[in-house]
């Protein structure tokens, strides 16, 4: 007899949903894989409305591409009382124990709550009410613990303190990178593992998904609150397009006031204010067409803990747009691209050879099409999400059966 397919509530701090940046699709494509197994989703943001949200008139809840969602707070109107907002905590946990308690009816067996936080305090909460709810725990890894900073002996403690207490008492991690699977399974008791990368649907972008670019574009898609990025980015345009008057700079992502602002100024200061554009945020629904204008993708990440353990989202989008792409050669990036090949790398701590890539991308047009080719074809083969979908519904299957296993023994 076939195994039932699992019933998923993704939920967690960590996401706006359907919009926002990295942590939104990362959301939105494990709700999009594991419906294409089969399962059914619903999306729960445990965020809260934060000042001048209201401006955005986001609905609190609705149908995005058929996956359903909610804000838990039922709001995304920050009220201007102090007990009202307290009381908006107070809904927010009476909403997100409701929906766990209904994944109790029915066949509890195949229920899985996928969480996405980096809040311990919210990790155990919701592990705690998959217990109650008869569901499986499972924690999306994506990026290296970094509680209350990186290098601190503080966080230090806390990273020792979640992998000796919070990850043993998780069914499953899902890690996005061979750093991170490595970091949970020599932890001590560590629970079941499985790798997914990025995720993307390749069938929205292609070179067909928008019409052709005034000018050849440099496009760099992030959230512009990571200054070293943005800076390095500028910086190699700036030297990279020497000689070049018509290639351009495109800019896409929000962040914070104060880094978005250094990044302006830098601009200014090179005198490229009529190169760089800030695209600011753009919807998913924009998003192929204008990755489809552009001539080459920079991915710079300079060298850290967090550069390895990660693997950016955009990459897949980048790669299933079918156009080079200029990267430091961090973390798996090499495990799936192959330096003038698939991709264009470079040292993490070398800016000057990022530079002089770049530089070489532009001037090779056709050797730099046919390995935008080649890049597309892996993202097809590594990161759409219809392949992850499979995994991802047979490992939540898998740690159904074996709690069943523990419950009967």
């Amino acid at each position: 007899m076939a195994a039932p397919c699992p019933r998923v509530l993704v939920a967690g701090t960590s996401f706006g949903f359907p919009y926002g940046q990295g942590a939104a699709t990362r959301v939105y494509m494990y709700a999009k894989a594991l419906q294409a197994a089969g399962a059914e989703v619903h999306v729960a943001s445990l965020a809260l409305p934060e000042k001048g949200e209201s401006a955005r008139a986001e609905p609190a809840s609705g149908i995005y591409d058929s996956i359903t969602y909610e804000y838990a707070c039922g709001t995304r109107v920050r009220p201007r009382s102090f007990a009202r907002r307290r009381l908006l905590r107070l809904r927010r946990l009476s909403r997100l124990c409701d929906l766990t308690l209904r994944m109790s009816r029915g066949s509890p067996g195949a229920s899985a709550i996928l969480i996405y936080s980096n809040s311990s305090l919210w990790v155990t909460t919701l592990t705690l009410l998959a217990r109650v709810s008869g569901a499986v725990a499972i924690l999306d890894l994506c990026e290296y613990p970094r509680p209350g900073g990186l290098g601190s002996v503080r966080a230090t403690l806390q990273r020792a303190g979640q992998r000796a207490l919070l990850y043993p008492a998780l069914d499953g991690i899902v890690p996005i990178s061979t750093f991170l699977e490595k970091y949970v399974a020599t932890g001590p008791r560590p629970p079941a593992t499985l790798l997914v990368p990025v995720m993307v649907d390749t069938d929205l972008f292609g070179p067909e998904a928008g019409s052709a670019a005034a000018g050849r574009q440099i496009v760099y898609c992030g959230a512009l609150g990571r200054y070293a990025e943005v800076e390095r980015v500028v910086r190699s345009f700036a030297q990279a397009v020497d000689g070049m008057p018509d290639v351009s700079l495109v800019l896409v992502g929000y962040g914070p006031a104060a880094p978005v602002a250094r990044a302006e100024a830098l601009v200014r200061s090179l005198g490229l204010q009529k190169r760089v554009t800030f695209a600011g945020d753009v919807r998913r629904e924009d998003l192929p067409g204008l990755l489809a204008a552009a001539e080459v993708f920079v991915l710079p990440r300079p060298p850290s803990v967090i550069s390895v353990a990660g693997l950016p989202n955009k990459l897949g989008e980048y790669l299933a747009a079918a156009r080079p792409v200029v990267a430091n050669a961090n973390g798996d990036i090499p495990r799936y691209l192959d330096d003038g090949v698939s991709a264009y790398f470079a040292d993490p701590g070398d800016e000057a050879a990022f530079t002089a890539r770049l530089r070489y991308v532009l001037e090779h047009r056709e050797e730099a099409v046919a390995v935008g080719r080649r890049g597309r074809d892996v993202a097809v083969r590594e990161f759409d999400y219809r392949r992850h979908g499979t995994r991802l519904a047979a490992f939540i299957t898998s740690l159904v059966a074996a709690r069943d296993r523990g419950a009967d023994g």
